[in-house]
């Protein structure tokens, strides 16, 4: 696949000056706190970005505590391809409309899909990602949060 140096530049230019970031956590619970470390150094970079975040109900007070993110959107059960979860997250994703998304999940790129940002950041093989990011086989939750932030943020 090739690219042209005129689309390398807009990508550059898009994770220098980003209109909006949207996160998505895990869809998996368990992990979203081993995140914050990688998010507190994503939210230090892009101090004037709004950041938004896409997690788990039950995962929201914790970080709403922390005042890391500008908006939430939550969500109850399983996100399944045409659930009601699903329909109702494109509705309201569909305002949104994020320069990047990252994608924290490792298994489905579902709230990838919705996002529909210009740059989809993720670490899965799926159509829905379209800056896929390699990461070495042996990494915790924590190191492959850290590793996505720093390749997004050292990389402008």
């Amino acid at each position: 696949m090739k690219t042209s140096a005129k689309g390398l530049l807009a990508v550059t230019d898009l994770m220098r000056n980003p209109e909006k970031i949207l996160i998505i956590f895990p869809l998996s619970s368990y992990n979203s706190f081993s995140l914050l470390p990688a998010i507190e150094d994503l939210r230090r970079h892009f101090e004037n970005v709004p950041i938004i975040t896409i997690m788990k109900k039950e995962d929201m007070p914790f970080f709403q505590r922390r005042k890391i993110f500008d908006e939430h959107i939550s969500y109850e059960g399983k996100i399944g391809f045409l659930s009601p979860t699903y329909f109702r997250l494109a509705r309201e994703l569909r305002y949104i409309k994020p320069s990047i998304s990252i994608d924290f999940n490792n298994k489905t790129a579902i709230l990838s899909r919705l996002a529909k940002a210009t740059l989809r950041v993720g670490t899965i093989d799926s159509r829905a990602i379209n800056c896929r990011i390699r990461l070495p086989g042996l990494l915790n939750e924590t190191e492959r949060a850290q590793e996505i932030v720093k390749t997004i943020t050292h990389n402008v």
